[in-house]
């Protein structure tokens, strides 16, 4: 099962940019005109009136299109976390660099949800290395494919020197599920950050990850302490 989930805002600008740092291809469609082509994104303008981005001259478009002025484009991209993307915007103008796109509202990301997601106990965290050192996080919920965390740290101080964006990796991260006097500990190879929010029902900031390398030891790990904590949660009910 797929649902669409849209990104918006900074997250959304953060995209873009990422998009136009690794050099990644984009699929341009012209709806009305019966054509695609590849292209990338050469340039950002993230104006406050009429912000745009650039694209290289795809093969065939001043063929295709004679006028770029409010023409309708869809974008299609796959990201590195193997999901796609999509937006539709309009062209702006054919300047000597390429071609003038408007930025879009909200660019619709295919969110996978095969992966039960559970809460998990409440002394759960997630120990990630960065920049400024080890560092450590209270855990919200949990799947096979991915973690919910609070930007706070464990003893309830929010981490206010920490940065995270959307697109961003880390390596070597731990999860310490407590259960029953006995630690369970899954070591997550790598994970992106995929989302960003703010819950202003529980004042908190929360930021979704997504495994992109986990051992299978790790998994089968995981997977039993998942069915663990719900047999658990059971007994206790």
């Amino acid at each position: 099962m797929e649902e669409l989930d849209k990104i918006r805002g900074k997250e959304l600008l953060n995209y873009l940019k990422t998009l136009q740092k690794n050099k990644t291809l984009i699929k341009v469609v012209l709806p009305d005109k019966n054509y695609e082509q590849l292209t990338v994104i050469t340039h950002i303008r993230p104006r406050r009136r009429n912000p745009y981005f650039v694209i290289d001259f795809p093969r065939g478009y001043k063929e295709a299109a004679s006028d770029t002025e409010n023409l309708e484009m869809r974008f299609e991209f796959t990201g590195e976390d193997k999901l796609n993307y999509h937006f539709t915007t309009f062209g702006v103008e054919i300047s000597r660099g390429g071609i003038r796109v408007k930025i879009p509202e909200f660019i619709y990301r295919e969110q996978r949800r095969e992966d039960f997601r559970i809460d998990v106990p409440p002394a759960t965290e997630l120990h990630v290395e960065a920049d400024s050192g080890l560092l450590g996080f209270k855990v919200v919920d949990i799947s096979l494919g991915g973690t919910l965390i609070v930007l706070v740290s464990p003893d309830g101080f929010p981490k206010k020197d920490t940065v995270f964006k959307v697109g961003q990796y880390f390596k070597d991260i731990e999860l310490v599920f407590p259960l029953e006097g006995k630690d369970f500990r899954v070591h997550i190879e790598k994970a992106t950050v995929v989302r960003l929010y703010e819950d202003t029902e529980r004042s908190r900031k929360c930021c979704a990850l997504q495994f992109i390398n986990m051992e299978e030891a790790e998994k089968k790990t995981l997977t039993e302490f998942i069915y663990k904590y719900q047999r658990f949660l059971l007994r206790t009910k």
